[in-house]
């Protein structure tokens, strides 16, 4: 989404990512001492395309991203999952999660007008009524950019609509 968005910022109107795969880097550094031995082998055979994998080379994909151009100034929601997706804190997704909301964080405020965002959803988040309202906001934004407000106030920060619009 990144690598398109940069390489052909006149085709986009708006961007959502929902539960993304995050940035090979930091995550990769900051989410393996969390990990076991075989869950960090796994975790780079992941990035790598690796057997077993969606065989979409993530560390190919995030090298072409840093030599491009900064992301484009269009609406962009970066929509996750809280630890309710996680089947147990114990497992590798509760305990690298508050990793994953932090390099996700930092991924929507690169953007001029990005958004982040969190829903408390399983990890099909386009289920989620919250969501499809979020969605609903950057599409309105897409129509009108003056509905689309990055908050300065503290995290998360969420997109908000002006009153009397409607999503």
């Amino acid at each position: 989404m990144q690598l398109y968005a940069r390489s052909y910022p006149e085709d986009l109107a708006g961007v959502v990512a929902m539960n993304a795969v995050p940035p090979a880097d930091p995550w990769l550094d900051e989410s393996a001492p969390l990990m076991s031995e075989q869950e960090r082998v796994d975790e780079l055979a992941y990035y790598s395309g690796g057997e077993g994998t969606e065989d979409f080379d993530w560390n190919t994909s995030f090298t072409q991203l840093d030599a491009t151009g900064p992301p484009p100034a269009v609406p962009v929601l970066v929509l996750i999952s809280t630890a309710t997706e996680c089947e147990s804190a114990d497992d590798i997704c509760g305990r690298t999660h508050g990793v994953y909301e932090a390099v996700m964080e930092e991924l929507a405020a690169t953007w001029p007008l990005g958004v982040y965002m969190t829903v408390d959803a399983r990890h099909e988040i386009y289920y989620s009524p919250d969501a499809v309202a979020a969605i609903r906001q950057l599409v309105a934004a897409v129509r009108n950019p003056s509905l689309w407000v990055v908050s300065a106030t503290p995290l998360p920060r969420t997109p908000q609509l002006e009153s009397g619009a409607s999503g």
